[in-house]
């Protein structure tokens, strides 16, 4: 694949909705490509709570979600200058919140170049149990900070989906080395991911997301009722047997 990605490696881009645990759009592009640069072209979802890794921080990419009206929640990076206007009063109940700041970026991010956010951000530290530090950014400015703490930590689901995608669907073999091809088999696999996420929460099923990926793989061919297959196979009753020795006698 080196004609499109110079390292030969290639990178999955997508927005996870972990409530319905579903990606609504994903991008296919070359590793170099940074996060940035698709997260800009996924479209807008006007009103959404949009939650990413610093690797998305940009505030020209901010000033667009929030003239949709969207929440943004994400982690500065370690040398983000922020000015702090007023700092607001921490919750005894909430010891992991080390500190509640609101303040403004720099009007300018170099000489040349003004800063496209001009509106005030929130600032939230948060302490987790494994001792390291987080500085979180909102332009949230009313919500607790538990309440921005916790939506920071929504992020989880997508490393699972990530785990889970290259545990069952094995995306290290690609079939094709075009870029539509690689594209193709992208979408193909996030197919067969709703599919089996859809019959998990239609059959009611306590069963594992990689138990019954393994489970669909060996039944595709059979014409089974779902409820049927997402259950236990029924046990065969233990014989008896007196029962066995009075028959042959």
């Amino acid at each position: 694949m080196r004609h499109w990605a110079i390292d030969g490696a290639i990178k999955l881009h997508v927005v996870f909705d972990p409530i319905a645990c579903r990606t609504p759009c994903f991008a296919v592009t070359p590793s170099r490509v940074n996060d940035l640069t698709a997260a800009k072209r996924f479209p807008i979802a006007p009103g959404a709570r949009d939650v990413f890794d610093k690797g998305s921080s940009c505030f020209a990419f901010w000033a667009g979600l929030a003239a949709a009206g969207c929440q943004v929640v994400t982690r500065l990076k370690a040398n983000t200058p922020v000015r702090v206007t007023r700092t607001r009063r921490r919750r005894k109940a909430a010891p992991h919140i080390l500190k509640d700041q609101i303040g403004y970026r720099p009007t300018r991010l170099a000489a040349s170049r003004k800063n496209p956010f001009d509106r005030p951000i929130r600032v939230v530290t948060v302490a987790l149990s494994t001792g390291r530090v987080l500085r979180l950014a909102s332009n949230d400015l009313t919500s607790p900070a538990t309440a921005i703490a916790d939506l920071y930590k929504s992020r989880w689901p997508v490393e699972l989906f990530f785990k889970g995608v290259k545990q069952n669907l094995r995306p290290h073999h690609v079939i094709g080395e075009s870029r539509n091809a690689v594209t193709l088999q992208g979408i193909a696999a996030l197919i067969a991911h709703l599919l089996v996420r859809l019959a998990q929460l239609r059959g009611q099923s306590e069963l594992a997301t990689q138990a019954l990926f393994r489970l669909a793989s060996h039944t595709s061919l059979q014409r089974r009722p779902l409820q049927d297959l997402l259950k236990p196979p029924p046990q065969a009753p233990p014989r008896n047997p007196l029962t066995r020795a009075s028959a042959r006698a």
